[in-house]
């Protein structure tokens, strides 16, 4: 436990705990209220990952003194383990860093949206029948 790859993967393993939780309880609630979209929640996700990912860019853009050098160590604080550990590229262990998480959270989004789809069916019955009747109207 002394070693701070070890608990740079404990931090990954805690904001991925976190995030699969979030993400479920999210697409549990969208299935139930119907609030279903691909292209706001690929951007939500898009966004997140710019977010996270533009201040690496700029790391190496200055002299890493004082403010700088802890803001860094703690923003990326969970991809030191792929960047010290796997030995990475600093801007490809933080990019598969969160990459990683937002799969993950993708995709128990996707299962909590099935799964509550799947034990109530007539959410996907209203759906259809919904989308069916926009392709009608369009017609």
């Amino acid at each position: 436990m002394t070693n701070s790859n070890v608990d740079s993967f404990i931090g990954f393993a805690v904001m991925l705990i976190f995030f699969l939780r979030l993400f479920y309880d999210d697409g549990k609630r969208h299935a139930a209220y119907e609030n279903w979209s691909w292209v706001n929640i690929t951007i939500v996700y898009l966004l997140m990952l710019l977010v996270y990912f533009i201040p690496a860019i700029f790391r190496d853009s200055f002299s890493q003194e004082g403010k700088g050098d802890i803001f860094y160590k703690v923003l990326y604080y969970p991809c030191i383990w792929l960047n010290e550990g796997v030995g990475m590229n600093y801007l490809v262990s933080v990019i598969l860093g969160i990459g990683l998480l937002l799969a993950a959270a993708y995709c128990f989004y996707l299962i909590a949206y099935k799964v509550y789809v799947h034990k109530h069916p007539v959410i996907l019955k209203s759906m259809k029948s919904f989308s069916a009747g926009k392709t009608d109207n369009k017609v």
